[in-house]
Order: structure tokens, then sequence, then C-alpha cells
């Protein structure tokens, strides 16, 4: 039997690209800044999950990877990095105050979870839907497959009556490499892929 310990549920809300001086209405001829000043290579969300899927073996790796860019996303959103690997370490790599924060866990939502000012900045939603898988990964430390889909399903957003959904859901098996995509809270109809 197969068995998986990780839970990572995502909504995913469309970044703009444009730059903040547009929307402001002013002009600016010179490069956009990122605030962060350490000088390494700017990186965005996208770029990094693929130069993670490259190159990264394990998590320690995407660790290393990660240090050496100054992530940001577009218009300062959120940002959570949910990184796992087949030895079974889990983290979540979140950026507070331009700075690389790494929290162990195999649960993430949509709130802050690094130590410090931002914890728990979020929706109240968003913590009651990891107090529910937190409280299913610790009555079953591994589940199956089924299992696995069972407890995305129950944080899905269509559970809160809220207006957003949840655009997206992947179950992954790490020692076989395949993952099951599941696509707008449809937990009936799974597109498996292998990534091997």
């Amino acid at each position: 039997m197969e068995s998986y310990a990780s839970l990572k549920n995502t909504l995913v809300q469309m970044d703009l690209y444009v730059r903040p001086e547009s929307v402001m209405g002013k002009e600016n001829s010179g490069p956009l800044s990122t605030g962060f000043p350490h000088g390494k290579p700017d990186i965005t969300t996208t770029t990094a999950i693929r130069l993670l899927l490259d190159k990264a073996a394990n998590v320690e790796e995407a660790l290393v990877l990660l240090s050496q860019y100054d992530l940001h996303a577009s218009m300062g959103m959120m940002v959570h990095l949910a990184l796992s690997d087949v030895e079974g370490r889990s983290v979540v790599v979140e950026y507070v105050n331009n700075e690389m924060v790494v929290t162990e866990t195999p649960i993430v939502t949509n709130f802050y979870l690094a130590e410090g000012e931002k914890y728990g900045i979020g929706t109240s939603q968003s913590h009651t839907r990891y107090d529910i898988l937190n409280k299913a990964l610790t009555e079953q430390e591994t589940m199956t497959e089924t299992g696995l889909r069972d407890a995305l399903d129950s944080v899905s957003k269509d559970n809160f009556g809220e207006f957003e959904s949840t655009e997206w859901s992947i179950v992954m098996n790490q020692e076989t490499k395949e993952l099951t995509y599941y696509h707008r809270e449809n937990y009936d109809q799974g597109y498996t892929l292998s990534v091997e």
C-alpha cells in the first residue's frame, strides 16, 4: 500500500503583471525595484518552481537553490512554496520582509506560518482548513492516495460557502513519480501523470 504524508491544497489567484507606477498613474523609465537588498539575481515564483523541478532532487537542494535568488511575487502577494521529498522532509518557504523563512511542516494553507510579525496573517477560513488537515494527519500519519484526496476535498473552498474556489489540488506518489491532478474541486475526476 502506498502512503502519503504531505497535505497541500492551493488557492490560485491570477497575478497581474503590471508596473505599480502605471497603476498609480506615475511614469517611470527606470527598472522596477523588487525591494530586495541582497544583490542576488531576481526570480519570480513561476521561474522558481521550474528551477526546483529541473534542478532539485530533494528539499535540501531546493533550499540551497532558493537561497541563491531574491524571489518575489507580482504586486507583493503572499508566497508559500510547499516542498517535500521522498525522504519524508516537508517544509514551507515564505518571504517575510524580503528574507527567506523556512518552516518544517507537512501542511500549508493560505496564511503565514513563519514565526514573527506576519505569523498567522490570512483569513480565518484558511486557519480552519489548516486545523482540519492537521487533525487528519495527526489521526493518520500516512494516508493512501484516496485518503489524501479526501482530506484535500474536505478543505476545498466549496465547503466554506465563499465565492472563491480551489483551483487545483495534486496528490503525488514520490516513489513512483506519479501525480494525480484535480481541477476546480472535481475530486471524482483526477488526471494522473508520470513525472519521471
